[in-house]
């Protein structure tokens, strides 16, 4: 019995060990008196794409798209995303909903995105336009942010052949 306990211990922190929290917290609609929302100005702050290597319980397969927020508006806007052109592996912008950065990321307002990338250094490369919409807390929908975001893609080293 105590060999199946501490087996049964050992799988679920190794099933645990590439877990990410949410990046994002959901965006309440009051529908308290407020001014519509300017239009959004968010930008391609980072993005990292899946890397070979790691063992199985590693993160070394996912990406990351993170989008800066270049004007400070706190909880007061969310913002709604959304694929407008291109096409991406993932569903990348899987909230249909309003969000905000979450708690450790509003300070830098920052939005991380995260797919399953692959582990490998031989990734595609995308080039997608997410349309971008900010909410006020009374609801109201600002002018849509149409922002590129791209990558070139990563190659393997010539010398690495395994």
């Amino acid at each position: 019995m105590k060999y199946c306990i501490t087996l049964l211990l050992l799988l679920s922190s190794y099933s645990q060990a590439c877990s990410y929290g949410r990046s994002f917290s959901d965006f309440i609609v009051t529908n308290e008196k407020s001014l519509s929302p300017n239009q959004p100005n968010l930008s391609v702050h980072e993005i990292v794409r899946g890397k070979a290597g790691g063992g199985i319980g590693s993160c070394g397969d996912a990406g990351f798209v993170i989008l800066k927020m270049n004007n400070d508006t706190g909880d007061s806007v969310g913002y709604i995303f959304e694929l407008h052109e291109g096409e991406f592996e993932d569903d990348l912008f899987m909230e249909k909903n309003p969000i905000i950065p979450a708690s450790h990321f509003l300070d830098e307002g920052l939005f991380h995105f995260i797919w399953l990338d692959g582990r490998s250094d031989d990734q595609e490369p995308f080039n997608i336009v997410v349309k971008i919409v900010a909410m006020s807390k009374s609801g109201q929908l600002s002018e849509p942010q149409f922002l590129t975001v791209n990558h070139q893609g990563t190659k393997s080293p010539w010398w690495k052949i395994w």
